[in-house]
């Protein structure tokens, strides 16, 4: 794991951006004439890495994986921020639904008065895990190495739905 962890950071990834996501240690046991013996411990560690720049996330994949880790996958694809993007996105309904507001009270020969209620909806859709991929298909580090795995990003939809109440003058 510390030559996965290594071969990421190499890769520009910063320390603040791999994190442990669990670790998981197991007695194993060896069975001989009904007698359990201890045989050792089995770890299961799984680091959780977050890519910044998406040009590099098949290299991050192929280095941990090239290093030793021997499974690599769950990929999301997220927003760092999302209520700023919800932000601008309501801010943008806002003025759509005053512009329509204004073209129904002009086709309904009617004066828009002053704004009685506002609501909103809508939200952040957030990612849903785009891949599981195993390394073992050639064994230890072997599987993902030289595959130049595709990963096209897609987009990511932040809505927001507002509706203005206003005041109606003859």
């Amino acid at each position: 794991m510390t030559a996965a962890f290594e071969a990421v950071k190499a890769l520009g990834i910063e320390e603040k951006d791999i994190s442990t996501e669990s670790l998981f240690l197991n007695p194993s046991y060896d069975w001989s004439d009904n007698k359990q013996t201890l045989r050792g411990y089995e770890a299961n560690q799984q680091l959780r890495v977050k890519v910044r720049d998406l040009d590099k996330v098949s290299d991050v994949l192929s280095a941990a994986t090239n290093a030793g880790a021997n499974q690599a996958g769950g990929v999301q694809f997220t927003i760092d921020d999302p209520q700023g993007l919800r932000a601008e996105a309501r801010e943008k309904a806002i003025k759509n639904a005053q512009e329509k507001a204004e073209v129904l009270a002009d086709q309904l020969d009617v004066e828009l008065g002053d704004l009685k209620s506002f609501s909103e909806g809508g939200g952040y859709n957030p990612p849903v895990p785009y891949m599981m991929k195993s390394a073992m298909m050639e064994g230890v580090g072997g599987g993902m190495a030289d595959a130049g795995v595709p990963l096209p990003a897609g987009e990511q939809e932040i809505q927001v739905n507002v509706s203005l109440t206003f005041e109606v003058e003859n």
